[in-house]
């Protein structure tokens, strides 16, 4: 079984893929083997059934880890099963329910955002670099790991767009909007060296910052201002706020890199109001309403499945 994971993950290198995700590939694989030890199973004679017993044995723990370490692991035997390893997959004819994912919780308004915003001080470099630090991730939806890895070449300032290193190595040209360039274009004049490959310095070692550093810099501002949100909620009000204002949801997706447009779409769950709204507003049937309502017509009065309560609030 080691020499598979080995083998796996090597491959999985070839991909592109990040430290992270090949890090989270090796703890599942090897949490499996463990499992496998334990019984005196081998990575050959594992069954669907095996399967099964496994994922019942996994139930103390979250669903969503859950759900991905199984996929991890059927990745695993498509792997070893196509290219021959071995002579059984078992997850062949077994079905992996799809996971629920959860609505995203505590998303700033605009009111919060501009709170934290004004509550950073401009008088010094790092200030501006904060400042655009957060104008940025809100304005193109970048996640941390995409802020924190951005070179000074990404940036393209004269056209506003930024080249993004997401999820498997995937980049993506994003565009952001002027109040972004503006504090981008401020960071960039005052920072003290100015030939640094590295678009965000750290204040201490002018090198890359790392993800927790970004958190705490969020966090800091949040709490200036009386709130409490993470970093990854600026990604989250960049997609609602666009969705509120009539943005495209595939327009959304291409915006914050998902490949799943499902993903996606859950931030149209977080809009019963203005799906109602926009239902009672385009809709031909209730123009028809309108309209009648606008000529006073008796028919208005008349409760028809067309014109009735029924169709005004079903």
């Amino acid at each position: 079984m080691e020499k598979l994971i080995e083998t796996y993950l090597e491959y999985r290198k070839t991909l592109g893929l990040s430290q992270a995700t090949l890090k989270l590939d090796r703890t599942c694989l090897q949490k499996f083997n463990q499992y496998l030890a334990a019984r005196k199973l081998t990575v050959d004679r594992v069954t669907n059934n095996e399967i099964k017993d496994y994922w019942s044995s996994l139930q103390p723990l979250s669903r969503a880890f859950v759900h991905k370490l199984l996929l991890i692991l059927k990745a695993f035997y498509r792997y070893c099963y196509q290219h021959r390893y071995l002579l059984l997959d078992p997850f062949r004819n077994l079905e992996i329910p799809r996971y629920q994912v959860q609505l995203p919780k505590m998303i700033p308004t605009t009111a919060q955002l501009r709170q934290i915003l004004e509550a950073i001080n401009l008088d010094t470099w790092i200030g501006k670099r904060d400042r655009a630090i957060l104008e940025l991730v809100y304005s193109a939806g970048l996640r941390l790991s995409e802020t924190a890895g951005l070179k000074l070449d990404d940036l393209d300032l004269a056209n506003r767009l930024v080249k993004v290193t997401g999820k498997g190595a995937k980049t993506r040209i994003v565009p952001f909007g002027k109040t972004a360039a503006f504090y981008l274009k401020l960071y960039l004049k005052d920072r003290p060296d100015r030939l640094n490959p590295i678009l965000f310095q750290s204040g201490k070692t002018k090198g890359r910052m790392d993800r927790s550093t970004l958190e705490r810099i969020f966090d800091r501002y949040a709490k200036q201002a009386g709130l409490k949100f993470r970093f990854h909620s600026l990604r989250h009000a960049c997609a609602l706020h666009l969705l509120q204002n009539k943005a495209g949801i595939r327009h959304i997706q291409e915006l914050l890199g998902h490949s799943c447009l499902r993903t996606t779409q859950i931030y149209t769950q977080l809009l019963p109001l203005d799906l109602k709204q926009a239902h009672h507003r385009y809709h031909p049937r209730e123009k028809e309403v309108a309209k009648l309502k606008t000529e006073k017509n008796p028919a208005t009065s008349i409760q028809s499945p067309a014109f009735g309560k029924a169709a005004r609030h079903g």
